[in-house]
């Protein structure tokens, strides 16, 4: 059955032999993603994650379904192997060659969380510091003019200068890196569990999905 509230969520594995390489979408919307490099691991709980090393992405193309959304989650559990010293990017859609259809941006930049909304003018923030070889949860949030950062349920930033809905953006969704004339600020490391959802999450909802999901980490 499909899942509802939600524009992307990632199909979990769990157990058995190494999984398809696929990027299944189980939404209503069938957002499905064409993996280049990026292998599967499966960690000690049994849950396969995505084991991405440096020159690997999962390219959804044009989402439509995001275009004129009011509201947005995204939340991730992530793993770098890297420094965090290294610019790397986690998700979203981010063409730096084309400003005005930028719309949303989870990354690890100049040693800190980033989360960036809609444009680069004044819609960014950052903080926290990530540990390397350390699994984080990660969640990003955005309703109108209100966007926030939560690592591992700490609120790590906030903002409020940008006002309005997502635009509607031609460019591509992608994970494990981001787009400038090319595919740039590839992640090293793991990524698993990967929603976005068409609703701001509540604290309450963070540290439920938090406390049902850690023990797939060890956290």
């Amino acid at each position: 059955m499909k899942s509802t509230g939600y524009i992307l969520k990632e199909r979990v594995y769990v157990g058995g032999v190494s999984p398809p390489n696929t990027y299944e979408d189980e939404s209503r919307f069938g957002n499905d993603g064409s993996i280049s490099g990026v292998t599967w691991l499966r960690l000690p709980s049994g849950l396969w994650v995505r084991s991405f090393d440096g020159n690997d992405l999962v390219n959804f193309g044009n989402v439509p379904s995001l275009s004129g959304m009011a509201e947005l989650t995204v939340k991730v559990w992530v793993k770098t192997t890297i420094a965090v010293s290294n610019n790397q990017t986690l998700f979203g859609i981010w063409d730096a060659l084309d400003e005005p259809n930028q719309t949303f941006l989870l990354d690890i930049n100049g040693g800190t969380w980033r989360w960036a909304i809609n444009s680069s003018a004044g819609a960014i923030v950052s903080g926290g510091t990530p540990v390397i070889n350390t699994w984080h949860f990660v969640v990003g949030t955005y309703k109108t003019a209100d966007y926030r950062l939560a690592v591992d349920l700490v609120e790590v930033a906030t903002g409020t200068s940008r006002i309005g809905n997502l635009q509607t953006t031609t460019e591509e969704l992608l994970v494990g890196c981001a787009e400038n004339n090319g595919y740039v600020l590839f992640w090293t490391g793991q990524q698993g569990l990967l929603e976005l959802s068409s609703y701001v999450w509540s604290p309450e909802k963070k540290a439920s999905v938090f406390q049902a999901e850690r023990h797939w980490f060890g956290v």
